[in-house]
């Protein structure tokens, strides 16, 4: 194949759209999408460059333009699912105070945004590419933008003294998208978002046992954070809602 010699920017650009930016936004984008529609439905080596062309209604060519190898346009399709995630999830968490409320609306955002675009979804989990990836590590970094949203919430709970202060941050946003990938994959069509997201936090605040009092009778459900108005508050938050 010769040699693309069109000169593009670090973020995939051709500088030699200066002249019609709208127009070579809008090719850009519409070869994302598309790639992403691709990409979703089978495995990264199995697509190739003049499907996603023939999809976008564009050229081969054009689409070295944007991005000169396959894994710069998955990568370029990733950082589009992410920011797109990311936006959605901090806009959601603007409407509370707490550390607690914000994890709620970030757990229901999250579930009801990946159902909704299930291609991005399909795209940020697509774990064959992050294991054999040459660019495995950029990857790796781009996806972990989402995880650094529930993670700073968390750490917000730990220095607030709403969640236990041996709580790793890390561990616990990993565990949390963990069980939000997981009840997509297995819920996503037999229950309802608010329901789903309800159970998730029920299960990640309080776990599945119950507290004792000091006599072995049961005091009420949760472990750590149950007991008096902490837990009637808590218990009111995680009140599935209607959808």
């Amino acid at each position: 194949m010769a040699e693309i010699s069109v000169e593009t920017t670090a973020t995939g650009r051709d500088k030699s759209c200066s002249s019609g930016r709208r127009l070579c936004h809008a090719k850009r984008e519409r070869i994302l999408e598309e790639a992403a529609r691709l990409f979703s439905s089978r495995d990264y080596h199995q697509v190739l460059m003049d499907e996603i062309a023939e999809a976008a209604k564009v050229s081969k060519g054009t689409i070295y333009r944007y991005f000169p190898t396959k894994e710069d346009l998955f990568i370029a399709i990733l950082q589009m699912a992410v920011e797109r995630t990311v936006t959605a999830l901090t806009a959601e968490m603007a409407a509370e105070d707490t550390a607690e409320g914000k994890l709620r609306r970030v757990t229901e955002r999250a579930i009801s945004f990946f159902i909704e675009n299930d291609a991005l979804y399909k795209v940020i989990n697509h774990e064959k590419v992050f294991r054999y990836c040459e660019q495995r590590e950029d990857l790796l970094e781009v996806r972990s933008r989402i995880r650094k949203v529930i993670e700073s919430v968390i750490a917000q709970g730990i220095n607030g003294g709403e969640f236990r202060s041996d709580l790793d941050p890390v561990f616990a946003s990993i565990s949390l998208l963990g069980m939000i990938r997981s009840v997509i994959r297995n819920f996503r069509d037999k229950r309802p978002v608010g329901w789903m997201a309800g159970e998730i936090l029920r299960l990640f605040l309080s776990g599945v046992g119950v507290e004792k009092s000091a006599t072995g009778a049961i005091a009420g459900s949760g472990s750590w954070i149950a007991g008096g108005a902490r837990e009637t508050r808590l218990t009111a938050m995680l009140e599935p809602a209607a959808d």
